[in-house]
């Protein structure tokens, strides 16, 4: 907030006095005319002082924007980047159970390590929009179905079916979700329909980004 300086003019018969707004004053023996012009004088430059302190308030709040636009772009660009691919290496995965977290442990990209091989587990890092694709290849005459899971919770899941047809079946299927940071994202076998087996040779996909983060 920007103080204004005031001035005030008394004027008598053969005295002037010009008072600031902090209380100073000063009586002038000049004649009252010429106090007059000392008083305009005065006051055209208290106007330009003012206008000034306008232009680098303005310029002031204009930076502060600026700056504030930057360290959110800073903060996207750090610790809320994330971006993953990964496939199942084995040639296929047998004797799954139920409920079973599946591996996808190679790594093809994993931009911001937010996706751990060693658990199959990808964990937010900042809260977020987040984009997240599986694809899921059984063996002939077999069929399989994957959910996904975010916090615990099933989301939906996935089916590739295979019965009856003597050659591989891929499907796939994408969710977009809205996280927390430290919300954990993961795919696992379900308790239905579940064949204990799916075909990998990176032909099994999870993969994953941060669309756009999120204020709360």
């Amino acid at each position: 907030m920007i103080s204004y300086l005031l001035l005030t003019l008394f004027v008598a018969s053969t005295h002037c006095k010009i008072v600031l707004a902090d209380g100073t004053s000063n009586w002038s023996d000049e004649s009252p005319e010429t106090c007059v012009q000392a008083y305009e004088r005065l006051e055209g430059r208290m106007k330009t002082y003012e206008s000034e302190l306008h232009r680098l308030s303005s310029k002031l709040e204009k930076m502060e924007q600026s700056n504030a636009v930057v360290k959110r772009s800073t903060r996207q660009v750090g610790a809320g980047l994330a971006a993953f691919s990964a496939g199942v290496s084995a040639f296929d995965l047998d004797n799954l159970g139920e409920h079973q977290t599946i591996l996808f442990d190679n790594v093809i990209t994993n931009v911001g390590n937010a996706y751990d091989p060693n658990s199959g587990m990808f964990t937010a890092p900042v809260d977020g929009v987040y984009v997240f694709t599986a694809v899921l290849m059984v063996n002939s005459n077999h069929a399989e179905y994957l959910e996904l899971i975010s916090g615990g919770v099933k989301i939906t899941d996935v089916y590739a079916d295979a019965h009856n047809i003597n050659a591989h079946v891929s499907t796939s299927k994408t969710w977009v979700l809205e996280l927390t940071a430290g919300t954990r994202v993961w795919l696992r076998t379900t308790a239905y329909e579940n064949e204990s087996q799916i075909h990998g040779n990176s032909h099994s996909m999870f993969s994953g980004f941060l669309l756009s983060e999120t204020e709360h």
